[in-house]
């Protein structure tokens, strides 16, 4: 073998090697997959629930409670309650996001569970609440990282979810104060309806979730937040 056959082997090698080096960590996104859900935004393929993925939902803390504020119709199908899109937290996988459809919110959150092996086994990993969600390109024992965001007039809470090889618990958040705009003379239109909450410690749906305490002093792992259990709550996702 001439030298010029000796050298392309090696720099091929010392590309490979570079390559592997440079290449992010992270688990990439799969192409065309939705990562950002909200509220009220579209989904890009929505996917119906099977009777097995719903029960799992029913079965939660959260949804007995949404259940209470449904109306009959609603309560006769619960399926319309929730919209759900596929993604991958793994690969060969397929899990799914879901969102709750008002009365299955707070009054100032929306509703989100993760649902592993959809198609096989559905469990419900994570249940957590926030005005959105996002499925990151990070991963942790295997399954892609989540993070929710809950906003106020006061504050951003953005909370950080690694799974623990057996489901979702909160690794990390940061609260973010928004100071109040100033203005040389004061507003005489009404107050918007979540400021009447500034004087309270408002628990957002991620911080019960995480064995914080609520603002009236219990735990619990419903993801609403406690501000939900006023009549406000009611007047948000009043069925007519």
């Amino acid at each position: 073998m001439g030298p010029l056959g000796r050298i392309y082997p090696s720099l091929l090698a010392g590309a490979l090697l570079l390559f592997l080096v440079l290449a992010p960590s992270g688990r990439p996104n799969q192409p065309g997959e939705q990562n950002s859900f909200s509220e009220a935004g579209p989904l890009q393929s929505p996917v119906p629930l099977s009777a097995h993925v719903l029960q799992a939902l029913l079965a939660t803390d959260a949804a007995k409670e949404g259940l209470a504020y449904a109306s009959p119709a609603q309560r006769a199908n619960p399926a319309q309650l929730f919209r759900a899109a596929e993604v991958h937290l793994q690969p060969g996988e397929a899990d799914l996001v879901v969102i709750g459809v008002c009365p299955m919110c707070g009054a100032d959150t929306a509703w989100f569970w993760i649902i592993t092996s959809a198609s096989q086994n559905p469990k419900v990993v994570l249940a957590a609440g926030g005005n959105s969600l996002e499925v990151l390109g990070s991963s942790t024992k295997g399954y892609r990282d989540i993070q929710s965001v809950w906003s106020s007039p006061s504050q951003t809470d953005t909370l950080l979810y690694h799974f623990n090889g057996a489901q979702y618990e909160l690794h990390k958040r940061k609260t973010t104060k928004i100071p109040p705009h100033s203005t040389m003379f004061p507003s005489r239109e009404p107050a918007p309806f979540r400021a009447s909450h500034d004087s309270l410690p408002v628990a957002t749906a991620t911080k019960i979730i995480s064995g914080d305490t609520s603002s009236s002093g219990d735990l619990s792992k419903s993801p609403y937040s406690a501000a939900t259990r006023y009549p406000q709550r009611a007047r948000r996702c009043s069925i007519s």
